[in-house]
């Protein structure tokens, strides 16, 4: 996965992959919003639980599963949630994401969590003229 800002406004378009879009983004009239929600390991799982908007401010939730066990093959991946698409008025913009982040331990039993931990993150965006 290529280095690249949080947020990454693109033209929607199926004929392109997730990372040739937040390689290469393209204005439009619509926007596809690509957020980097981190890093996950194999095991972890994330759910998308709402998205809001409120004027120049889009409110997304995550549920992220973190398995925190030994891991003996690991494949890790960068989270990208895609919003849209969305028309979207030229200038400032950002996003509060909200992670709600749930321990688990037995590798193959994500729905036996620990106590669950919040964090927010805002990440900014201008949408071109």
């Amino acid at each position: 996965m290529p280095e690249g800002p949080a947020v990454t406004l693109d033209r929607p378009d199926s004929s392109r992959t997730i990372v040739e879009r937040l390689r290469d983004p393209r204005p439009g009239d619509q926007y596809g919003i690509l957020i980097r929600v981190g890093t996950l390991n194999s095991p972890d799982r994330i759910t998308p639980l709402g998205v809001g908007v409120q004027g120049r401010r889009i409110e997304v939730q995550v549920e992220v599963r973190r398995y925190q066990g030994p891991l003996f093959a690991n494949l890790p991946t960068v989270a990208v949630l895609e919003l849209g698409p969305v028309s979207l008025v030229p200038g400032p913009g950002e996003v509060q994401l909200t992670i709600h982040s749930l321990p688990f331990d037995v590798i193959d039993r994500p729905d036996l969590t620990g106590p669950p931990s919040v964090s927010t993150k805002i990440l900014t965006f201008s949408v071109p003229p």
